[in-house]
């Protein structure tokens, strides 16, 4: 890994290095090598100024020609993206929104980077023919992968409950987004969240199969792998095998099927815990 130091080469795009903490550099060090990286960091620890720091690096050093950054809609239209966009870097940017007018406009004069919702890549990038009867036709390419055929793109994708449902269109349209930037020149991947695994391996696998489709089972072998058991509604309730402490020999433990693509810190960490203010008991407050 390059020193946190000299994190950036020309620093054309990122304002100011002091804004790094070290835990954060080196994890944007190590995200900078890899073609996926899932960043799990605890709530309140500087995810978006990550994300920032490695689409400054990439676009400085020319390995991507644009950032495709995805958010959820309120943390757009609350100013959260496009604030910290204006304060930490100069990078050439657009709100990918509006009408399907004004997102053609756009997509025929593309800059450095362009902010957009999960909605507008669901609409934007996938085609899904008309319903019939229970299942729905797999999407096709839409306009915006027409536009991003001979670029190298950069995704980033801000928390990703969205697409972590294999049925949920949201979900079908990023991955034929992803599998079909692959395909291309080149596309490299950010996922950001601050969900642990343990909470809902069901939903982390659904998240994998769009991250590291190599690493991932089938659905019938995850399941028959994965899940000890079920609810009412054939839910999987309780899992096993998740981690190399308890999974039957034969079967890889769950966890490491996402070693090569995780980046996991917490704000207890030897290295990030000076970096916030320490934890304390509240005294109880009675109300009536």
């Amino acid at each position: 890994l390059f020193p946190y130091t000299t994190l950036f080469r020309s620093m054309g795009l990122w304002r100011d290095t002091e804004t790094m903490y070290p835990f954060q550099a080196t994890d944007v060090a190590k995200a900078y090598q890899k073609d996926v990286t899932l960043l799990v960091h605890d709530t309140g620890m500087g995810k978006t100024i990550c994300a920032l720091a490695l689409a400054c690096l990439k676009l400085e050093a020319n390995e991507v020609d644009i950032v495709i950054l995805v958010a959820e809609a309120n943390k757009i239209i609350q100013d959260e993206w496009p604030s910290a966009i204006e304060k930490f870097t100069s990078i050439d940017w657009i709100l990918y929104h509006g009408t399907p007018k004004k997102r053609e406009k756009i997509r025929g004069n593309l800059p450095q980077m362009i902010v957009t919702t999960f909605d507008v890549v669901k609409r934007d990038a996938a085609i899904f023919p008309p319903k019939r009867g229970r299942g729905r036709p797999v999407p096709t390419p839409g306009p915006l992968l027409d536009v991003l055929d001979d670029k190298r793109v950069l995704v980033i994708l801000d928390e990703t409950t969205r697409i972590s449902n294999r049925g949920s269109d949201n979900h079908k349209a990023m991955k034929l987004f992803i599998d079909t930037l692959r395909d291309g020149p080149g596309c490299t991947v950010l996922a950001m969240t601050a969900t642990p695994m343990e909470r809902d391996p069901s939903s982390l696998f659904d998240l994998g199969r769009i991250l590291t489709p190599d690493t991932m089972p089938t659905v019938s072998d995850f399941e028959h792998d994965y899940v000890l058991s079920w609810d009412i509604f054939r839910k999987p309730s309780h899992y096993k095998n998740l981690t190399p402490l308890d999974t039957h020999p034969n079967i890889e433990p769950f966890s490491q099927r996402f070693d090569h693509i995780l980046l996991r810190k917490r704000k207890t960490d030897p290295d990030v815990v000076d970096f916030f203010p320490k934890r304390r008991e509240m005294p109880p407050t009675f109300v009536s």
